[in-house]
């Protein structure tokens, strides 16, 4: 009789001591190291997280038990999509379809740079007996732009101007550009894949299906939004007594966001799409899409903003559990051990310098829209009021993150990266991701200062 109570139940005991422990002081770690370089640098908090992330996992002192870094991969992964609808949330869309064209030029600068430096770096100059197909596979896996990263650095950003930044024309124009970075970093993804293997899967549908799956979800998102959401949460909200309503919003957000990803996943694109889509509908939905305080959801007389609800209910676990882990989950990946040797610091370091200048180039794109946005004779803008967009626009995308990491270890699983190579794409990945936020930091730090204001970027 025990045996079959045994199938069809989990049999409950105590932790450990060393489990609570390890667990307990891993979760502390990870917020009081954000703290301490929070202090020390701005904007840069997660890198203490990652470093956490390296102690207790298998990288250094493996403290935390294969099992447990596991669970908080998967954790950490619901963090990011969190941090992605949030993004969307934020994301203003009166400037958002504008902003269309100028971000996948963004995008498509920030995919192919990195590409072709790798091909001139690995083919050229570094050793011309790598080939093509291993070139190609490091710059694929340094392609990509940590969305989640991005959104983490403006949203720690002290001092308001990363709010400012995320609801305003550039903020809008990073978001979705990093957003379209990270659905070309899915495709590159699955290329390296069909490269690796021997079956004979067609590339132009792996490289079609997710690019028709995300444009499908962003035109029929506008039309559920606007012809089927919209009516029905109108409805629900009515007949919702006032006490109940950030309960029900609550629910709209679980609901919608989990169908999302879900329908992304399946349909072939990045589940970080739907996130991101989500919380645009949601924006949508809330008919302020940027309500910018609790004060501006607590004045209406329907029901507060689904933004307001996701701070009150969301952002708390968010921010000292999910995104913490998120980022420590990245430090899990990084071999500390074997990338200090011999002459792949070196070839790590210059490689990480020109994966940085590939992806500034983005930037180039602001200064270009304004020289042919308008025919009408304009004064030029301060130097400042042009230098400081250009360079947050730029840096921002220098970060790599989950999806480098994730890239290079499938190409080196498929055979594309010897060991070699794949820990000077480590490095490239590792010194971008510091690199990025510490600089984002740096540069809302001197807008700050300067107050240069958002002027044509507001």
């Amino acid at each position: 009789m025990s045996s079959d109570a045994d199938a069809y139940s989990y049999a409950y005991t105590e932790p450990t001591l060393s489990a609570l422990l390890s667990v307990s002081s891993f979760l502390v770690a990870l917020n009081l190291f954000r703290v301490l370089v929070e202090n020390v640098i701005s904007g840069a908090g997660l890198l203490g997280e990652i470093s956490v992330g390296v102690i207790f996992g298998t990288p250094l002192a493996g403290i935390l038990a294969q099992e447990w870094m596991a669970a908080f991969e998967i954790l950490g992964y619901i963090g990011l999509c969190l941090m992605v609808l949030e993004g969307g949330l934020n994301t203003p869309l009166s400037h958002a379809l504008p902003a269309l064209p100028i971000s996948l030029a963004i995008a498509c600068t920030g995919m192919i740079a990195p590409i072709v430096s790798s091909l001139v770096y690995f083919s050229l100059i570094l050793r011309p007996g790598y080939s093509l197909l291993h070139a190609f596979a490091a710059g694929a896996a340094l392609s990509s732009t940590s969305l989640g990263t991005t959104f983490s650095v403006l949203s720690s950003v002290k001092g308001g101007i990363g709010e400012q930044i995320g609801q305003s024309k550039l903020g809008a124009v990073l978001m979705s550009a990093a957003m379209a970075d990270d659905v070309v970093g899915l495709i590159l993804l699955k290329v390296v894949v069909v490269l690796g293997s021997s079956s004979s899967t067609s590339v132009g549908w792996t490289i079609g299906r997710p690019l028709l799956a995300s444009f499908g979800m962003l035109a029929l998102s506008w039309i559920l939004a606007k012809w089927l959401f919209a009516p029905l949460v109108s409805i629900l909200l009515r007949l919702t007594p006032e006490r109940l309503k950030h309960e029900v919003n609550l629910a709209v957000i679980v609901l919608l966001t989990t169908g999302y990803v879900a329908i992304a996943s399946l349909a072939g694109t990045s589940p970080l799409l739907g996130a991101f889509i989500a919380g645009i509908v949601l924006a949508f939905l809330s008919g302020s899409p940027a309500a910018s305080s609790a004060s501006d959801a607590l004045s209406t007389a329907t029901a507060p903003s689904f933004r307001y609800t996701f701070e009150q209910y969301i952002n708390p676990a968010l921010s000292y559990i999910l995104r913490p882990i998120f980022f420590a989950s990245i430090g899990f990946a990084i071999p500390v051990k074997t990338m200090f040797r011999g002459p792949v610091v070196w070839k790590g370091m210059v490689y990480a310098i020109i994966m940085t200048g590939a992806k500034i180039l983005c930037g180039a794109w602001l200064p270009a829209t304004i020289s042919t946005s308008s025919s009408e004779p304009a004064p030029s803008p301060p130097p400042t009021s042009l230098l400081l967009p250009t360079s947050l626009l730029g840096l921002a995308m220098v970060a790599r993150g989950e999806i480098g990491l994730l890239i290079a270890q499938v190409a080196k699983t498929a055979g594309l990266l010897e060991d070699e190579l794949f820990l000077v794409c480590i490095w490239a990945t590792v010194l971008c991701t510091i690199f990025g936020p510490v600089s984002v930091g740096w540069v809302c730090r001197r807008w700050e200062k300067v107050g240069a204001g958002m002027g044509r970027w507001g």
